[in-house]
């Protein structure tokens, strides 16, 4: 079974291969994936996204939304 830094890994290089750019998404990924280890987690659950994607607690919604929505991923991004 892979790790979700493996996973990242080759999911980050699938879409590159693919022609995505990727420089914040892959950036901003491995940051909740670093946020995932820390918190012990072993699945991604929706409490943990939301969680990381609401820091910093004094940013601006848009920012929340559009670090969620990189989590939760988007046929565009």
């Amino acid at each position: 079974m892979r790790t979700m830094t493996e996973a990242l890994a080759q999911y980050i290089a699938l879409r590159r291969a693919l022609g995505a750019k990727l420089r914040e998404p892959a950036v901003r990924l491995s940051e909740f994936v670093d946020f995932l280890k820390n918190q012990g987690a072993e699945f991604i659950t929706t409490e943990l996204a939301l969680c990381w994607a609401m820091q910093p607690k004094n940013a601006q919604r848009a920012t929340w939304a559009r670090r969620l929505s990189i989590v939760r991923g988007s046929p565009c991004g």
